[in-house]
């Protein structure tokens, strides 16, 4: 933007130019009517790498990449081992080059000539030192180990030098972040395309870095694309997809007209494990049932009767056919994702309607019923060979803590605090309960600081970042949900660097960022002309800094 002493020039719409009185009466550049041919430059694109890199040396000298650079990669490297590559490519594709030729090794050097194992120039190198002896002999030369101790899992080296670049993790998700972070060292220098020089060695706070997100019948494009432009590219590695609207075949009854159908669905797992994110369904039972009960089906399942206002909200465990459409459902969950954990939501329930309801649900007590229907449905599970995964915040009630010791403790708990605070009591709580934990956000950029570095002191198993876009919102949520879209990249850096002690990004740097990754736009600041307006007699206020 055009600055003058003591004032600032406005872009206004059309490009006109709202002028201060000093430029009007001093500025010699300032002729009514005159055109500005840098009336407003783009900003540049933010350089910082995020997450943050635990250790970070800059170099001198770029990487430049031309039409012969080749990427190497090891001779008996699977197709999940070539996702780093894919990448690399795309994102050159976004700068208008590329793509580069994968080429294997020992079977060819980038030159088509030298025995196998030689140095290559203008290359980039990537994999794990087991897998590439390319890696290796260049780990070796530059004296940068790699191994599942150090810098360890998922961690990784990154070194770009004038005539090669070497990324290498200590695993095949390190291999992969290792490229994400050369991505953002791509810049324009002049006409030519250039890694800037660096030498980096990384590592993550937390092990898993979680996004949850609520699958709809937009899921299959706007999740994906999410998937594609912004979880993998900041590191994210797991995928908790809510699917309580997912059209499954066992309950075609209360099939709704947003929810996602099942292809729908898989095209968003797969493109989450396309990104070495791992995926993991969560499906609402107990409490937030409204979906079991859609098309006024399933009413017999209500715990209160349907008269009563929000009765569509909790099931009634002790209805032994409760079971008989849930676990299906639970099946078919499983079918499709085939994960690790299914999470069983059992969050608020007895935030919106008394619970139990029922004359034999008041007899056993609330804290009997939660644990009976989490039991079941955990056997279930893990006679599925699937671990549960659930929300932590009615083990976190007084009522409840006479029931602690009959859940059994691989039970993942997901704790989420929405709050700013220093301290988070209820992780220590459910640590020293033997749970493993997950600490969830949502978007605040506070909370997301605080809660990660709290996480990591108390021995959290990882982060989650939650999603509320509302059941059926992904298509307009870039509109109406965008605070809680941009503030990805927070969670993001946050997560794997929990040690910072404030927010890595403002709102203004996160969403600005987020916007230029979304839209691929790799454009170098340009100039922008425009006409200035004499506003002198309308002016009314000064933007002059006065202290």
């Amino acid at each position: 933007m055009r600055r003058a002493a003591g004032a600032v020039i406005v872009v206004a719409a059309g490009l006109a130019l709202i002028a201060s009185t000093a430029q009007a009466q001093g500025s010699p550049d300032w002729t009514p009517g005159a055109v500005l041919p840098d009336a407003y430059v783009t900003p540049p694109r933010d350089a910082r790498i995020i997450p943050q890199p635990k250790s970070l040396r800059w170099l001198p000298g770029a990487f430049e990449i031309t039409p012969a650079t080749r990427i190497v990669v090891g001779a008996a490297a699977q197709p999940e081992d070539l996702y780093a590559a894919r990448d690399l490519n795309e994102e050159l594709a976004a700068w208008g080059a590329g793509p580069l030729e994968v080429m294997r090794t020992p079977d060819s050097t980038p030159g088509g000539t030298g025995p196998a194992g030689t140095i290559p120039t203008n290359a980039i190198v990537i994999g794990e030192p087991a897998l590439n002896p390319l890696a290796a002999s260049l780990l070796t030369q530059e004296a940068l180990p790699v191994s599942r101790q150090d810098p360890g899992p998922e961690g990784y080296v990154l070194k770009v030098v004038p005539t090669f670049i070497v990324a290498s993790g200590a695993d095949r998700r390190g291999t992969y972040y290792a490229i994400q972070t050369l991505r953002q060292l791509i810049a324009r220098n002049g006409g030519r395309l250039v890694v800037r020089g660096a030498e980096i060695r990384d590592w993550p706070s937390h092990a898993i870095r979680a996004v949850h997100i609520v699958l709809d019948s937009y899921s299959d494009v706007f999740h994906t694309q999410l998937i594609n432009r912004i979880f993998g590219r900041y590191k994210f590695n797991m995928l908790i997809a809510e699917a309580d609207y997912v059209r499954w075949d066992s309950a075609r009854g209360i099939w709704h007209p947003g929810g996602a159908t099942k292809s729908q669905a898989a095209v968003v797992v797969a493109a989450a494990r396309a990104h070495l994110m791992e995926p993991v369904p969560l499906i609402a039972m107990l409490g937030h049932a409204n979906w079991l009960f859609t098309n006024d089906q399933n009413l017999d399942l209500l715990e209160m009767p349907a008269d009563q206002a929000l009765a569509r909200f909790v099931y009634n465990p002790l209805n032994p056919r409760t079971y008989d459409v849930i676990l299906p459902i639970l099946d078919e969950a499983i079918d499709l994702f085939k994960p690790r954990f299914l999470h069983i939501g059992h969050d608020e329930v007895r935030n919106v309607v008394p619970f139990p309801w029922s004359d034999e649900g008041r007899r056993l007590g609330f804290g009997e019923v939660f644990v009976r229907d989490t039991l079941r449905l955990y056997e279930h599970l893990k006679d599925r060979g699937v671990g549960t995964m659930m929300w932590g915040d009615v083990l976190l009630s007084n009522e409840f803590a006479p029931e602690l010791a009959r859940l059994p403790r691989d039970i993942v708990m997901v704790d989420w605090e929405y709050h700013d605070a220093a301290r988070y009591p209820s992780l220590d709580r459910l640590r020293a309960w033997g749970f493993p934990v997950l600490a969830a956000t949502w978007y605040r950029h506070e909370n997301i600081a605080d809660f990660a570095r709290e996480a990591r002191r108390a021995g959290a198993a990882g982060m989650v970042r939650t999603t509320w876009t509302g059941f059926f919102g992904n298509r307009g949520a870039l509109q109406s949900q965008y605070q809680q879209i941009y503030s990805y990249l927070v969670a993001a850096d946050h997560f794997w660097s929990a040690d910072q002690a404030a927010p890595s990004l403002n709102p203004v740097e996160a969403a600005a960022r987020f916007r230029a990754d979304w839209r691929w736009d790799r454009a170098a600041p340009q100039a922008v002309p425009g006409r200035p307006l004499d506003l002198r007699a309308v002016a009314n206020r000064s933007y002059v800094d006065d202290g």
